[in-house]
């Protein structure tokens, strides 16, 4: 059944596959950094398989801005979270 949608305590979870939001948004990510626009980047994703993982390269962002880079999202998610 492609597409179809599982609700869950925590938001929607959709059958593994390609999501264009996250292509576009990696896309756009990828432009900026390439026009050195981007210094530094921190990315918690999950894969099909439900894993949980993370990158990060510090670049010339430093350790301190990008650790206030990750509060900053952080606090973006739980209120998203919080108006579901």
């Amino acid at each position: 059944m492609s597409g179809a949608e599982i609700l869950k305590p925590f938001g929607s979870y959709r059958t593994p596959g390609i999501d264009e939001n996250v292509v576009e948004t990696l896309e756009n990510l990828l432009e900026r950094a390439v026009s050195g626009e981007i210094t530094g980047v921190a990315v918690a994703y999950m894969t099909g398989g439900n894993h949980a993982c993370s990158e990060v390269a510090f670049g010339s962002a430093g350790y301190a801005a990008m650790l206030g880079a990750t509060v900053a999202m952080q606090a973006t998610m739980l209120e998203a979270w919080k108006n579901l």
